[in-house]
């Protein structure tokens, strides 16, 4: 049933007139990114950590210009099954380099890893054998087939008729091996999130996790790396481009050197900054709830990566806000614990937010980028929380209890917000939650080690040196 919606959807897409599916891309594209509200905000935030110095104008065009793009891919896949030989011709162009390029690999054939990255119309690349100057040469690209065997047997089937295969990555790596030995070419998608089996390294300054899968291939076949990618020139309109990978020759300087490329194209290029999918949840591998307090992968490039760099410490991207009791005792209590965090998560950027009286003292303690004023009690007193969702906090840390401190860290839609539950108590507003012991009185005592092990239940590595008998009681 999916095979022939998709085949009836992309045969009405083939024969429409270009001029209303230009008019239909942009209205879903435009009413995606306003109505959408979840996706709207992820968009956004990855704009904003990737360019906080960008002006929200230009981030906003960025949102639009990105989500109509989207729509233009996802259309012009489903429809380009239909189209004739000639038609695709008309639609794309070589570059000079591109052509070069396999010139002189059918002269002269070695190993060759392309890696594309998620740019409008990334599947146009397997209408490559159209335009490439000489006989393609053997090429691979390894893909994640679709969970319908049907669907997913005729989309590999209309993708494969300009001489590329579908390798799946279930169980096409070993041809993928064979194909490198015959010095052919094989083709791998670099920049999603790779989750628990990928490799730690930065992307934009932010912690991700990254595929070493093409730099595994170059390394074990000497093989030349290139990012490989469609640049849009207008509606349906493309040209296939290449870019050179600085590395080392080592699996991790080759999946270094693409995070670095594409950081590089996407800065200096608004056209191909518009045309990524800034939608995908690129760097979502370390939101774990247990882990979130730490930096954990099986692999970790990140000490390569800063060196790679010449940098000796990772950027603070990871924005957490913490919202800081409001007795005198209790803030003091809180810089051990703080001081954990950051030895915790040295890419942390902390935001703390506190009563106007205890931001001197916070101010010489030197241990957060950002202090924000909590506002006087009244009608407005909520409005600066909900302005703070401009700042797109990754995770919001409560040293309250407090009915009034969960719906400030709730208006500023903060995907993961923690804090400490009471026996008996509800926090409905707070994403997830670490349950305080019981205690013989009524209600227990909040203390040092009751916030030490709120923050060890989320994944704190380092252990707070906490002050002795540094106990406080009541309410904040």
């Amino acid at each position: 049933m999916i095979k022939i919606a998709l085949q009836i959807t992309g045969w009405l897409l083939a024969h429409m007139p270009v001029i209303l599916l230009r008019i239909l891309s942009r209205a879903l594209g435009h009413a995606g990114a306003v109505l959408l509200l979840r996706r709207r905000r992820l968009f956004l935030s990855n704009i904003d950590h990737a360019f906080p110095e960008r002006p929200r104008a230009w981030k906003k065009m960025i949102l639009h210009e990105s989500a109509c793009r989207v729509v233009e891919t996802a259309l012009l896949s489903l429809a380009s099954p239909f189209f004739s030989d000639d038609r695709l011709r008309s639609l794309a162009e070589i570059s000079p380099a591109v052509a070069q390029l396999f010139i002189e690999h059918a002269q002269q054939p070695k190993p060759l890893v392309l890696a594309p990255p998620h740019i409008a119309y990334w599947e146009s690349l397997t209408w490559l054998g159209l335009f490439v100057p000489v006989p393609l040469p053997e090429c691979g690209v390894i893909f994640r087939p679709l969970n319908n065997p049907a669907a997913d047997a005729w989309i590999k089937a209309s993708r494969e008729r300009h001489g590329i295969r579908l390798l799946s990555r279930r169980d096409g790596l070993t041809e993928a091996f064979h194909i490198l030995r015959r010095n052919a070419v094989v083709g791998v998608l670099f920049d999603q999130n790779a989750g628990n089996a990928g490799a730690l390294c930065t992307l934009f300054g932010r912690v991700c996790a990254t595929t070493e899968l093409p730099g595994l291939l170059a390394q074990k076949f000497n093989a030349r790396a290139l990012a490989f990618y469609p640049r849009r020139l207008g509606f349906w309109k493309l040209r296939f481009e290449a870019g050179e990978i600085s590395h080392d020759g080592t699996a991790a300087g080759v999946t270094i050197g693409l995070n670095r490329w594409l950081e590089n194209a996407l800065t200096s290029d608004d056209n191909l900054c518009a045309s990524w999918l800034w939608g995908h949840n690129r760097w979502r591998h370390q939101h774990e709830p247990a882990k979130r307090l730490r930096l954990e992968s099986k692999r970790d490039l990140l000490t390569a990566d800063l060196t790679a760099r010449n940098q000796t410490s990772l950027p603070r991207k990871t924005r957490i806000f913490v919202r800081l009791p409001n007795e005198p005792d209790r803030i003091t209590a809180t810089l051990p614990l703080l001081s954990a965090v950051r030895s915790s998560r040295p890419d942390a950027e902390l935001t703390l937010i506190a009563k106007l009286q205890f931001l001197p003292l916070l101010k010489s303690w030197d241990i957060a980028e950002h202090l924000i004023a909590l506002p006087r009690r009244g009608p407005g007193y909520f409005a600066l929380f909900a302005k703070l969702r401009r700042r797109y906090p990754d995770l919001y840390l409560l040293f309250t209890d407090t009915l009034c401190g969960d719906i400030e860290a709730w208006l500023t839609r903060c995907n993961q917000r923690f804090g400490i539950v009471n026996p008996g108590q509800r926090r409905p507003l707070l994403t997830h939650t670490y349950t305080a012991p019981a205690a013989t009185s009524n209600k227990p005592p909040f203390t040092s080690d009751h916030w030490k092990n709120f923050l060890l239940n989320f994944g704190l590595r380092t252990e707070p040196a906490l002050a002795p008998n540094a106990a406080s009681t009541g309410s904040s």
